[in-house]
């Protein structure tokens, strides 16, 4: 009697039960790994939405915050001007490349602003508030992005100790929610220098300082930028030269 060449049932369920086990076994690993390519992303478009807003402060660059003075409350106010004041200087973020308000989960993304973090809902695409499984940038967040200022001023080579006798005033140039703004700081004469009533957002600012004696025309001024840097404190010294200031003047040998 001839014998057929097909395969037995018992050998199709044992290739079964094999592709069923490599089956098993591979699916997660493919699963997991694609996880782990949209965490990747995730935190790609997180790190990019952060520096778009904070700047890199590192490269001498402040983003969103150093233009306009605030946090933006929308991903989207980073790339469209709209009600941002005349100081945005975007976009920080460009559509070119795909670039989406939204996480690769559907859900949007968020700012926070204490702690200053860039967030993502994550896969289960629930507001936890940072905590579960939302994904954040960066790990160890600032809790602010304004720092404060002092400043030394010396007249004739020398440090000026009250600033109203010797009429001497100084003020920051800074961004109010978008629109130009100045600052007067205030004068301690015991600590003989000027800094801010209250800080003032990251960023370059121009610092200008005036020395206006009543027999002084016109007035001694000088103006300088300076850094600010988040949760810091940027000091400054001016040295000025002005023939009124006799009291100020250096003794000769």
């Amino acid at each position: 009697m001839k014998k057929s060449s097909g395969f037995s049932l018992i050998e199709i369920i044992v290739v079964m039960a094999i592709l069923a086990i490599l089956a098993g076994a591979i699916v997660p690993v493919l699963f997991n790994r694609l996880e782990q390519a949209r965490y990747e992303r995730t935190q790609q478009d997180l790190q990019a939405i952060y520096e778009a807003a904070m700047g890199v402060p590192a490269e001498d660059y402040f983003g969103f915050v150093g233009d306009v003075g605030r946090l933006p409350d929308s991903v989207a106010q980073l790339m469209d001007s709209t009600g941002q004041g005349s100081a945005w200087n975007g976009p920080y973020l460009a559509f070119g490349g795909g670039f989406s308000t939204e996480d690769i989960y559907g859900m949007p993304y968020v700012i926070d602003s204490n702690p200053i973090i860039a967030r993502s809902f994550g896969p289960d695409r629930t507001d936890n508030n940072g905590a579960g499984d939302d994904i954040v940038y960066p790990e160890n967040p600032l809790t602010t992005y304004k720092g404060q200022l002092e400043v030394q001023v010396y007249i004739n080579g020398r440090l000026i100790a009250d600033a109203t006798q010797d009429q001497v005033s100084a003020t920051l140039a800074y961004s109010n929610n978008g629109t130009p703004d100045n600052m007067t700081l205030t004068f301690s004469t015991a600590n003989m220098q000027f800094t801010l009533p209250s800080a003032v957002h990251q960023g370059k600012h121009v610092l200008t300082v005036n020395a206006a004696k009543a027999t002084q025309d016109p007035a001694t001024e000088t103006r300088e930028v300076v850094t600010i840097l988040p949760g810091a404190v940027t000091r400054v010294q001016i040295s000025m030269e002005a023939v009124s200031y006799t009291h100020l003047t250096l003794p000769t040998n």
